[in-house]
């Protein structure tokens, strides 16, 4: 390969000094310049009673590509790591949602409670805290399908609609200082898992 001169000159010199030395070149293939190619060069001095001061002795070298056993260690490597980080997130999403329960029971009470007042004020507080902890656990509910505990539930959605029902929590979560406008087109109907939907 282009540009690996200086250094196969240098796994030589090790070779006929250790008896043997090895090298992975990263290698660009101008026919193919969006993948990169590794090559392993071995070399081994064939005469073990020669020493590196003799100018004859020699060595063999050998080249291999293990550009295909490389690519499928990166893919397992990932594959592991999103399956670490799949059942990381199932565990705290499950421990989310019986969070999310407690809450979402306690607010029910309130709201109740509120009704039975007369307190609307107290009542809409607990509604879009009520609505809050719903959306929490549809995203507790996507955490858990993506870790793959938890199955895909989608359905056929107004869009529109949908985000209207958002407008509220997001307004709440950006602050009085913020403001938010949506411009959405009417009758747009969409197949989704609604708590997937909200988290993205």
């Amino acid at each position: 390969p282009y540009g690996a001169g200086s250094r196969l000159r240098t796994v030589l010199s090790s070779a006929r000094r250790d008896g043997e030395s090895t090298w992975t070149h990263m290698w660009t293939d101008p026919a193919d310049p969006g993948r990169i190619r590794f090559l392993d060069v071995r070399a081994h001095r064939l005469d073990d009673s020669a020493t590196s001061a003799d100018p004859d002795v020699l060595c063999f070298l050998q080249c291999i590509d293990v550009t295909e056993e490389r690519e499928q260690s990166i893919r397992t490597a990932q594959a592991e790591r999103m399956a670490s980080i799949g059942e990381l997130a199932g565990g705290l999403a499950h421990d989310f949602n019986n969070l999310l329960f407690v809450a979402l029971g306690n607010l029910q009470l309130i709201e109740r409670k509120a009704e039975a007042l007369g307190d609307d004020d107290l009542k809409g507080y607990a509604l879009r805290s009520t609505q809050a902890v719903q959306r929490g656990s549809e995203i507790a509910k996507a955490l858990l399908t993506v870790s793959g505990r938890y199955p895909v539930n989608e359905s056929t959605i107004l869009l529109d609609e949908f985000v209207t029902e958002m407008a509220a929590l997001v307004e709440q979560s950006l602050g009085k200082d913020t403001s938010v406008r949506f411009d959405l087109e009417p009758g747009l109907w969409v197949r989704a898992d609604p708590g997937r939907l909200s988290s993205s």
